[in-house]
């Protein structure tokens, strides 16, 4: 018998029989074969060597020549040797490209190679299955299109992640252009254009059957007023608070300079100090000096070419009605707090100011330390032993500055999420309308090869054209058109950005969460029985899976709400108004509030740039924006804290604390006149005081409290649980080697434990509960 099945016999051939055929007509263009949907696809010629670039030659064997005598050669003495070890075959073919094209790719291959083990498995299954390389060599359309829709029914990942799924069409056809990739790199040839044909038939085919959205992504854009509007947002708030001031004055000049220079979110990243260059200019029509920031794009898109390297220049405006969208008030003022330029008396803008060009040249430069032009200007903050710590030379990661723009944006009341490529939706829509940018200048600002690609991708689709004016010959109303376009047309600050009690607890209820706790359950009653590694390992895995289904419920049901949000407020607000009812002022109450929360030096840097201009006077102008940058200079350092853990707090009275704090308060004394009245803030610290040398579970940290560095709700925060101030000392204080509150020096962590315990009543010792009774560890004032 036969060890080979019969290919005719197979269950599993499709109704062509035949693997992609060769296309001898087709070119071997690389760029071509990825960029286009219409690429043709061939058959692999039967020479093609997978793991060896080189094909096997036709012309005859030649004699080997044998070295000549070194007394025979001429004096080449300046000729370099030739590497033997460089090999194109170890060069992979997808050197040069992007890291997200290469995770496309991988995720492609990883698939293509479980879906063949999956079809190995199968019974009367063909040989080509066994070997992943070999099925794609006689892959045919019928087995594409099947491998499509394996691909859609997908559910978990590697790890046993759950998948996100796919919901858009364009997503589908993108993995149709990964696997064509993936063809190439594999074959070294392209599928044909009859069996594209077919492919994209089956694709279609696909989009009906799952239902996905053929609709592409909205394309809102956002202007330089919305964004100035979200830079407010972004100073004010106290939904969001970060380790140092300087974390907020980053995304408020991340948001000028994404829609200054349309760059992309990793060029963007990618900036450091040495791309930037600052002169003072003389000016042409007269008048003081001119200050001037050139920013250098050198990390823009680009694949094997001469990447053209973008020099935006940035002259300063005089009279800039806002401060708050001044990239030069903020640049300044991070440079001043750097002390970034070389000559060290340069150390405020006033000296700035007194410098001037002569000696009829056109510029005067103003050179940085070689020390801080290696820093990147969006850092990364990281907290190492408890303590945060900017890290100059690693740039922010891309997702947490997409976590930060996303989350901030619901603050603002944006509807639509908030991404970085937004600034290039709207940058490109004003270059497009300009008739100072010619059509030239828009593709290299935009780095696009043509203008195709910015209509087919970037130009929003909300038509901002008055077409009732002008069909009747009047005059259009382009602010009116231009309001009723942008994100900010959608912001409603009262829309929810977390669920409430009431609907979280009607997620345990539903049956996709009722199912993933009974079979978990279930599981834990069997390890009882058969408590076996393997059967903790299921169970663990069970506990993970009901965890996350509970987080993708929150989060599906969270979408739902904020959507809903629109159409039943509105009915509320009609019925409010044509009752005649008083107007909602909710949120001019929050607005007070949260300015009521906000810590002196956060006040300060909002009086210093939400300003105007009041005054003709070159003087006064200089004055308001020399002031702004100082304050930028000393909140750069500040320290707000940390990102807010835990419970959302409730709603802070006006004097900057919770209501917790607030309610150990004693009511006003009468003035007297031989004293003065302490003040609330120096009222709060005595009685924090007092509690931490008091309780017998303190649940306030005596090393933050004796820590004069720290904003005063820092110092006096007050954990729900004592437990969770024991949590927080193990993360923040093990590793120091003084008692804030004590003022002593601890000589290693086993006294500072012994200091803790002794001294201020707080056990370190993870199992602290089992030297005592497992009752409440609440305490009380």
């Amino acid at each position: 018998m036969s060890d080979f099945a019969d290919p005719s016999s197979a269950t599993d051939s499709d109704t062509s029989g035949v693997s992609f055929r060769l296309d001898f007509d087709a070119t071997d263009d690389s760029n071509s074969g990825e960029a286009s949907n219409s690429t043709e696809l061939t058959t692999p010629e039967p020479t093609c060597l997978p793991d060896n670039r080189s094909r096997p030659s036709t012309r005859p064997n030649r004699p080997v020549r044998h070295p000549a005598d070194a007394g025979a050669l001429p004096d080449f003495s300046d000729d370099p040797d030739d590497d033997t070890d460089e090999d194109i075959a170890s060069v992979p073919l997808d050197y040069g490209r992007s890291d997200q094209t290469k995770v496309r790719a991988r995720r492609i291959e990883k698939r293509w190679d479980k879906y063949c083990r999956v079809k190995a498995a199968q019974a009367g299954a063909l040989l080509k299955w066994d070997d992943p390389v070999e099925a794609l060599r006689e892959v045919t359309p019928n087995d594409v299109h099947r491998f499509f829709n394996y691909c859609m029914k997908l559910k978990y990942g590697e790890g046993g992640r759950h998948l996100k799924g796919t919901s858009k069409a364009s997503a589908l056809k993108a993995d149709w252009k990964g696997f064509r990739g993936y063809y190439r790199r594999i074959t070294r040839t392209r599928i044909t254009a009859e069996d594209s044909e077919e492919i994209n038939a089956g694709i279609r085919r696909l989009i009906d059957k799952f239902d996905l959205d053929t609709q592409e992504r909205g394309k809102e854009p956002v202007y330089v007023q919305d964004l100035t509007e979200l830079n407010e947002t972004i100073l004010r708030t106290q939904e969001r608070r970060f380790h140092f001031g300087y974390e907020r004055i980053q995304l408020c000049l991340f948001n000028m300079l994404g829609i200054y220079t349309v760059n992309r979110l990793h060029a963007l990243l990618s900036l450091q100090f040495h791309h930037l260059r600052f002169s003072i200019q003389d000016n042409p029509e007269g008048g003081p000096p001119v200050l001037l920031v050139e920013i250098k794009s050198e990390h823009t898109k680009q694949f094997l070419g001469t990447s053209q390297v973008n020099n935006f220049p940035f002259p300063e405006i005089i009279n800039d009605p806002s401060l708050v969208f001044s990239p030069h008030t903020f640049i300044f003022g991070i440079l001043f707090w750097l002390q970034a330029f070389e000559v060290p008396a340069l150390s405020s803008m006033e000296r700035l100011r007194k410098l001037f060009v002569e000696g009829g040249r056109q510029q005067m430069e103003l050179p940085l330390k070689c020390e801080v032009e290696n820093y990147y200007v969006f850092c990364k903050t990281e907290v190492v032993n408890g303590r945060a710590v900017l890290q100059w030379n690693q740039p922010m990661t891309e997702g947490a500055m997409s976590g930060r723009l996303r989350n901030l944006g619901e603050i603002h009341g944006f509807l639509q999420s908030m991404f970085a490529h937004r600034f290039r939706y709207g940058g490109g829509k004003m270059l497009n309308e300009s008739s100072a940018v010619s059509e030239a200048q828009q593709n290299l600002i935009m780095k696009h090869a043509d203008t195709r690609t910015f209509l087919n991708h970037y130009l929003p689709r909300h038509i901002d054209t008055d077409m009732q004016s002008v069909m009747n010959g009047r005059e259009t109303n382009k602010s009116l058109m231009r309001a009723i376009t942008r994100m900010s047309r959608w912001i409603d600050k009262r829309r929810p950005r977390h669920l409430t009690s009431e609907q979280r607890a009607s997620l345990r209820e539903h049956p996709e969460y009722v199912e993933a706790t009974r079979r978990m359950r279930e599981q834990a009653e069997e390890c009882k029985c058969d408590p076996s590694a393997a059967m903790q390992s299921r169970l663990e895995k069970l506990i993970r899976e009901t965890s996350n289904t509970f987080g993708r419920l929150e989060r599906a049901l969270r979408r739902k709400v904020r959507h809903e949000f629109d159409r039943k407020q509105a009915i509320i607000d009609i019925e409010r108004q044509l009752s005649g009812a008083a107007v909602d002022d909710e949120e001019a109450k929050k607005v007070l509030q949260v300015e009521d929360q906000m810590l002196p030096e956060q006040i300060d840097l909002l009086e210093k740039l939400f300003t105007w201009p009041t005054s003709q006077s070159l003087e006064a102008e200089w004055q308001r924006r020399n002031a702004a940058v100082a304050t930028i200079s000393r909140y750069c350092c500040f320290l707000e804290g940390g990102p807010l853990r835990g419970r959302r707090k409730r709603a802070a009275p006006s004097d900057g604390f919770d209501e917790e704090q607030t309610n150990v308060l004693p009511e006003p004394a009468k003035k007297s006149c031989s004293s003065p009245e302490p003040s609330q803030q120096d009222i709060l610290l005595m009685k924090a005081k007092n509690y931490i040398k008091k309780a017998k579970k303190p649940r306030r940290c005596f090393q933050c409290y004796g820590d004069t560095e720290l904003p005063i709700h820092r110092r006096t925060q007050k954990y729900s649980e004592y437990k969770s101030t024991l949590r927080h000392f193990r993360e923040k204080h093990l590793q120091d080697r003084r008692c804030h509150m004590c003022d002593e020096d601890l000589l290693h962590e086993m006294h500072l434990r012994r200091h803790a315990e002794e001294v201020h009543r707080l056990s370190t010792e993870r199992n602290y509960y089992a030297k005592e009774d497992m009752g409440s560890d609440i305490d009380t004032d």
